[in-house]
C-alpha cells in the first residue's frame, strides 16, 4: 500500500472538502435555549442522514455564584468517524480532533468535549 505525506493544512481541507459536500442540502435544527442556557444543535447531512449534534452548556449557578463555565460537547456519528479512520487510516482520536476543529472553525463555537454516539434516536 502507498503512503503519502500531506500537510496540516491539507488535511483540513480534507476534511473541510468531504464535510462540506455532505452539508450542502443538509440541514441544523437548532432548539431552543432552555431555561439553564442550554442549547442543542443537530446536523443532518443532504441525505437527512444525522451526522452529529452539538451541546453549548450555559454556565451553572448555585447560590447566585457561578460555580461552573460555559462549555460545548459534540457527539459525532459512529460510522461517520469510521469512515475518516478507515479511508485516511488515523487513530479515532485524531479523527474526533479533526472533525471537532472542522465544527469549531465552521460553526465559530468552542468545544470542550467530542465523543462518539452510537445511537440516535430521532425525535
Amino acid at each position: 500500500m502507498a503512503r503519502y505525506v500531506i500537510s496540516q493544512s491539507q488535511l483540513f481541507d480534507l476534511v473541510e472538502n468531504f464535510m462540506a459536500e455532505q452539508m450542502v442540502g443538509g440541514e441544523v435544527r437548532k432548539r431552543d435555549t432552555d431555561d439553564y442556557g442550554n442549547t442543542r444543535w443537530d446536523l443532518y447531512s443532504k441525505s437527512g442522514k444525522w451526522l452529529m449534534f452539538y451541546i453549548h452548556y450555559g454556565p451553572k449557578h448555585m447560590n447566585g455564584k457561578v460555580v461552573e463555565d460555559e462549555s460545548g460537547y459534540l457527539a459525532l456519528q459512529h460510522s461517520l468517524v469510521t469512515l475518516f479512520m478507515r479511508n485516511l487510516r488515523f487513530r479515532e482520536s485524531k479523527v474526533l480532533d479533526l472533525l471537532a476543529d472542522w465544527f469549531t472553525k465552521t460553526f465559530d463555537v468552542d468545544i470542550d468535549s467530542v465523543d462518539i454516539y452510537m445511537k440516535h434516536n430521532y425525535d
